[in-house]
C-alpha cells in the first residue's frame, strides 16, 4: 500500500549564509601569519639572512673598538710629541733671549717641520708660554709643605727641594725667572702666579695664618722670595757651592727678619 505524500511539503531550512563582518573575520585570519610565524625565519633563507645580520653587526662593534683604540694612540703619541717639544722649548728659551729662538731653529731640532710645531702651539708665543706653565707647575710641585714637621723644619724641607728642582731644572728655572719677553702679560701672570703660590705655601709653611698676618710681615716675607729667587739664579752659575750652605744661608736669613719684626714662629 503506498504511503500518502502531502500535497505541499514544508519546504527545507537554508543555511544561513555568514554575515560580512565574520566572512571578513575569518578571510583575514586565513590569510594574516601568527606572530610567531612573522618572527621566525622562514627556512634556509631566514637563516642566512639572520646570519649576515650578525656578522655586520660584530663588523661594527669591532670597527667601533678599533676606532676608539685609534683615537687613544694618537692622543697618547700627540701628548708626548707636545711634552718632548716642550723640553726643547724651556732648553733653548732659557739658553738665549726670546727673540733670538726662531721657530725654524725649533723645529729643525726636534725634527719636525715649522708646520707641524703649529699645529702643536699656533704662534712662538704659545710655545714660549706653555713651556713656562710646565716650569711652574714642576717647581710648586716640589714645595708642598710637610704638616707633620715644625716650621723651622718645614722651611729647610722646602728649601731642599726648591734648589733640587733648581738644579735638576736649572735652563727651566732660568726660563720662568727670567721671563724673556718684556711686559708680556701672559708671561707675567705665570710669574707672578708662581710667587703668589710660593708665598700661600711659605705663610702656610711657618704656621701663620694669612688672615691676621700683619702687613710688615707680609712685606717681608715677600721680600724673602725675592731673595731667594735671585740666590738661586746665581747658585745656577757656581755649582760648586753646597746646597746646604744655601738652605742655611737663606733659612737663617728669615728667621733673624722674622726675629727683627717680633713674628718669630714655633721652634
Amino acid at each position: 500500500m503506498a504511503r500518502h505524500r502531502p500535497a505541499n511539503p514544508p519546504a527545507r531550512r537554508k543555511k544561513k549564509s555568514a554575515t560580512p563582518r565574520k566572512a571578513a573575520s575569518r578571510k583575514t585570519a586565513a590569510t594574516k601569519p601568527s606572530r610567531r610565524a612573522a618572527a621566525k625565519p622562514a627556512g634556509k633563507a631566514g637563516k642566512k639572512k639572520t646570519a649576515a645580520a650578525r656578522r655586520r653587526s660584530g663588523r661594527a662593534e669591532r670597527s667601533s673598538a678599533n676606532g676608539s683604540a685609534n683615537n687613544a694612540r694618537t692622543r697618547l703619541i700627540t701628548d708626548e710629541r707636545r711634552a718632548q717639544l716642550i723640553a726643547l722649548g724651556l732648553e733653548l728659551f732659557s739658553s738665549r733671549p726670546y727673540d733670538e729662538v726662531h721657530i725654524a731653529e725649533l723645529a729643525t731640532a726636534a725634527g719636525i717641520s715649522k708646520g707641524l710645531l703649529y699645529h702643536y702651539f699656533p704662534t712662538k708665543r704659545d710655545f714660549y708660554t706653555a713651556a713656562l706653565r710646565q716650569a711652574a707647575d714642576r717647581l710648586l710641585a716640589q714645595l708642598q709643605p710637610d704638616p707633620e714637621l715644625p716650621p723651622v723644619q718645614r722651611l729647610q724641607r722646602g728649601l731642599h727641594h726648591y734648589l733640587s728642582y733648581v738644579q735638576q731644572y736649572g735652563t727651566s728655572y732660568v726660563a720662568l725667572m727670567r721671563g724673556g719677553v718684556g711686559a708680556d702679560p701672559g708671561i707675567a701672570a705665570i710669574v707672578e702666579e708662581t710667587r703668589v703660590n710660593c708665598m700661600s705655601r711659605l705663610i702656610s709653611g711657618m704656621g701663620f695664618s694669612p688672615q691676621t698676618l700683619p702687613p710688615l710681615v707680609r712685606i717681608a716675607l715677600r721680600a724673602w722670595i725675592g731673595t731667594v729667587e735671585a740666590a738661586s739664579l746665581e747658585w745656577v752659575l757656581c755649582p760648586s757651592v753646597p746646597a746646604e750652605e744655601v738652605v742655611n744661608l737663606l733659612s737663617q736669613q728669615l728667621l733673624h727678619l722674622l726675629l727683627l719684626l717680633g713674628a718669630m714662629p714655633a721652634m
